[in-house]
């Protein structure tokens, strides 16, 4: 198989295999103000507090096994936003998975990267919805579509097809991880 044909393959498995965990995780309680105007300060900071765990889990477990230079990590503008914001992060809620395989660290690096796309997304919609001068940078340096096409050229030269169930499956384990820690965010308290 040539490589186009590869990556829609790949991709489209692992679309098709997360649809339910992703829509959970886009239409978190939490997560839904981001893309609603108004947002206040409130929401959006207790957004950020609860999205650092499992950025900061996510990024330590995939340290070194991506090129840096493609795939910079984005925790110091999120940390940024929340010091500028007075707010302490949530720590992580739940037990990170033990990823030990390229096909999982791949399934793993779809939704950090996923995310990064729909933080440019984001992005455009705090520009609109948020007062000027709070804080940003961790939607607004997301990388967008470039980085996104970076994701899937990297993605699609590690993961072997026989291997993209084993993908996938390690990215709906995520997804799950990233819902638990939101649930278990929802009702604490932003320091």
């Amino acid at each position: 198989m040539n490589a186009i044909g590869q990556f829609h393959r790949f991709a489209d498995q692992l679309r098709e295999v997360t649809r339910s965990a992703h829509r959970a995780h886009e239409h978190h309680p939490l997560l839904v103000p981001l893309t609603r105007s108004p947002l206040n300060e409130s929401d959006y900071s207790k957004a950020l507090a609860a999205l650092h765990g499992p950025q900061q889990a996510i990024e330590n477990m995939l340290s070194g096994f991506a090129p840096e230079s493609e795939f910079p990590a984005r925790l110091a503008d999120l940390e940024s936003d929340l010091n500028a914001l007075g707010v302490s992060p949530f720590q992580l809620m739940v037990d990170l998975p033990q990823f030990n395989s390229v096909d999982q660290l791949i399934g793993a690096m779809y939704v950090l990267e996923g995310s990064n796309l729909g933080g440019a997304v984001i992005s455009r919609l705090l520009d609109q919805s948020l007062p000027g001068g709070i804080p940003r940078d961790f939607f607004a340096n997301s990388g967008g579509k470039a980085r996104w096409e970076k994701f899937w050229a990297f993605a699609t030269a590690s993961c072997q097809d026989e291997n993209f169930a084993i993908a996938a499956a390690a990215a709906c384990t995520t997804f799950n991880l990233y819902k638990t820690h939101l649930d278990l965010c929802l009702n604490s308290s932003v320091n």
